[in-house]
């Protein structure tokens, strides 16, 4: 094993050698001619009907800006190009060895038609201990683009690993795997029927998936199919009715230890809804329903689904035949109304869920969402306000396979926000923000169900001003947190929280190569425990500054050179008394003081190649007033290393890229073998 870990880092080592010498030659003036590419127009929406067939496939559409989606006889060969590119590489980091390939095969058609296949290759050998993964993959994809009347689009994927290790016992732990999918996939968008607009998509796919995971083996071999329809009425320009329906099934046999077992699918999807758009209004109101049932093997599982074969001695009895059924109801309203300078947004929704398993000791679970979000936006001359209300209730039961209910656990949320924004003067703006917030656990025949409230209020005041590329902000903030457990002395829940805050920063462009900035951050947080009887809990605040400032070089196009400095303290302290004249005393506890200043540098010496380096160090300072002792601890780290990427030809293109660094660190938590450490990457890829 020493011998073959001695070849292959040797092998390594003359790879990324090979590589760097090869990107560090002088590339030829052809090296500066690129290949031209082509922006992908986004997605155009006709209109207000091919809006509200919503979910249609964005290459389609790709296609069809670029007026690619069309059945065109001889206008152009066939076969347009064919483009392979073979891609080899090695990594070595401290904790493994890599090698890996691949190769790449593109097949351009007429129309946009495309074929793609990639397989890949990987092998991976651990250093700190006996462990070695090989993986193989391979990626086959076709795609018609407009060669045809409609769409297709045909997959075929394949998936290997085999991982091996070694224990210190000298006992080998093997985990395999060895998946396989493939499908076909037709759609037909935009196809009329009279008044009514039609997206129809339908596929049919198999897997076949089998691993061993120490010993105990898994497969599953089945089919599946796969059906969906939208169909869209224009009643009135800017109104349409939609509606939609998607079924899918699978079937076949799946291997559970020693048992096989056929697996079944089948599930259904409803919706039905209108879209509007009359200019000053804007909305929908959407309702869908869904049905999914499967049977399947499966281990038996306790009620909070985790396997479970406590007591249970015969292998075949550890594994059951399991049936779920899911089901689900939503219905979402979504309005905007503007007139003029006012706009209101409504939008409501409401989903119930329920899931049930025939054997598992779950059994049946219920969930329940409600929202309810309301915005008002109100603009003058020179504000701008925005008023906002939220509502939530979500709520879940559950019902064991035992008998027993283990009881609903409601939670309730309300928000309500107020912001207001105002230009001062030129390039000067204010923005004050106003919210306050309840969160309510209320439990509902659960014995050991949350019972709590937690009330917080925040306002905030911010002032920007900026000059060119030059800026400065300051914020001021307070929040406050009331949180009460109804019903328990835990301290660590009754409790009221304020905190005051302050934040000025500054972004100052000295030069057009030099940028300075620098963000401070102040706050006190006090903490009082008014709601406990926890004798043991004292009144407490935290206090803490920090300071950061960024330094920025950038004096030619080839040379990049940034410096950071943080600087922060922290203190804690402990109510111990009341003062002769009002108020609370306090003691310090603990201090601490943590500063850290980083620095990186890159170099461009020659296109392509970078010299870079990076380091920081750090103290880390604690300090106890009242025992009086203190300790300080250091760290840091120092990265040096160099990175070539180089690229010749435009029409037959070869590509290297490699990279070497050397990695020093101390600090606490610094292993041995993170301490001083190299790690190449490198590869070389050929299109052609």
């Amino acid at each position: 094993m020493n011998g073959a870990r001695s070849m292959s880092r040797d092998a390594l080592t003359a790879g990324i050698l090979l590589c760097l010498l090869l990107a560090l030659l002088p590339a030829p003036a052809a090296a500066q001619d690129e290949e031209p590419t082509r922006d992908e127009p986004a997605l155009s929406h006709e209109d207000s009907l091919l809006a509200a067939l919503a979910e249609k496939d964005p290459r389609l559409a790709a296609l069809k800006d670029k007026g690619e989606l069309q059945v065109d006889g001889a206008a152009e060969p066939l076969f347009k190009s064919l483009k392979t590119s073979p891609k080899g590489g090695v990594k070595a980091t401290v904790q493994k060895y890599s090698y890996y390939g691949e190769l790449e095969s593109i097949l351009s058609m007429r129309g946009g038609s495309q074929v793609q296949n990639r397989a890949a290759y990987s092998w991976d050998d651990y250093r700190s201990y006996d462990k070695v993964v090989e993986s193989r993959s391979n990626r086959f994809n076709y795609l018609s683009g407009g060669l045809m009347p409609f769409y297709l689009d045909v997959n075929a994927n394949w998936d290997w690993s085999e991982d091996s290790t070694v224990n210190s016992q000298g006992v080998t732990n093997l985990i395999k795997r060895d998946n396989r999918n493939a499908g076909l996939k037709f759609s037909k968008n935009e196809l009329r029927t009279g008044a009514l607009l039609h997206d129809l998509t339908a596929g049919i796919g198999m897997v076949d998936e089998s691993s061993e995971n120490r010993g105990a083996a898994s497969e599953r071999d089945e089919a599946n199919a796969r059906f969906h329809l939208q169909t869209g009425w224009e009643l009135d320009p800017g109104l349409v009715l939609a509606g939609r329906f998607h079924g899918e099934g699978a079937q076949g046999d799946r291997l559970l230890r020693h048992r096989v077992d056929t697996a079944k699918s089948l599930g259904d999807s409803l919706g039905a809804g209108a879209y509007y758009d009359r200019g000053w209004l804007v909305g929908r109101a959407v309702l869908t329903q869904s049905t999914f049932e499967s049977e399947f093997l499966d281990w038996r599982r306790n009620d909070r689904g985790a396997p479970d074969t406590t007591g249970i001695t015969v292998p075949d009895d550890q594994i059951v035949r399991e049936r779920k059924v899911a089901k689900k109801q939503a219905i979402v309203l979504e309005n905007e109304v503007r007139f003029g300078r006012v706009g209101l947004e409504l939008n409501v929704a409401r989903t119930v869920d329920e899931t049930a398993y025939a054997k598992s000791g779950q059994g049946t679970q219920e969930k329940f969402e409600e929202k309810v979000n309301f915005q008002a936006t109100f603009a003058t001359s020179r504000d701008s306000f925005v008023a906002a209300y939220e509502y939530k209730w979500v709520w879940d039961d559950q019902y064991l396979q035992a008998g027993t209910r283990r009881g609903r656990q409601n939670k309730r949320r309300l928000d309500a926000g107020v912001k207001w924004y105002r230009p001062f003067f030129q390039s000067t703006r204010l923005a004050v923000v106003l919210d306050q917030s309840l969160d309510q656990q209320i439990p509902d025949d659960r014995p050991n169900g949350q019972n709590k409230d937690i009330l917080r209020t925040a306002a905030s005041a911010g002032l920007r001003r900026a000059w060119g590329d030059s800026d400065v902000e300051l914020s001021v903030r307070w929040n406050q947190s009331q949180d009460l457990a109804i019903g328990s002395d835990k301290s660590i829940e009754n409790n009221t929280r304020d905190r005051y805050e302050i934040s000025p920063e500054f972004t100052w462009q000295m030069r057009d190569w030099v940028r300075l900035s620098q963000e401070y951050t102040l706050y006190i947080e006090y903490r009082d425990y008014d709601y406990s009887d926890d004798s043991s809990r004292q009144d407490s605040y935290d206090k803490r500054g920090n300071l950061t400032s960024f330094l920025t070089f950038d004096p030619t196009s080839r040379l990049r050179v940034s410096l950071k400095h943080q600087y922060n303290r922290f203190f804690k302290a402990k109510r111990t008394g009341e003062a002769a004249g009002g108020g609370s005393v306090y003691t310090t506890n603990s201090s601490q003081t943590i500063s850290q200043i980083d620095f990186s540098l890159s170099f461009e010496p020659v296109d392509g190649v970078f010299l870079e380096t990076s380091t920081f160090r750090g103290r880390d300072h604690k300090l106890n007033p009242q025992s009086g002792s203190e300790s300080s601890t250091y760290k840091g780290k120092v990265i040096t290393g160099l990175r070539a990427k180089r690229k010749w030809g435009s029409t037959n293109p070869v590509e290297i890229q490699a990279s070497v660094e050397k990695v020093n660190a101390f600090g606490p938590g610094i292993r041995p073998a993170s301490a001083d450490y190299w790690t190449i990457d490198s590869w070389v890829k050929w299109s052609f």
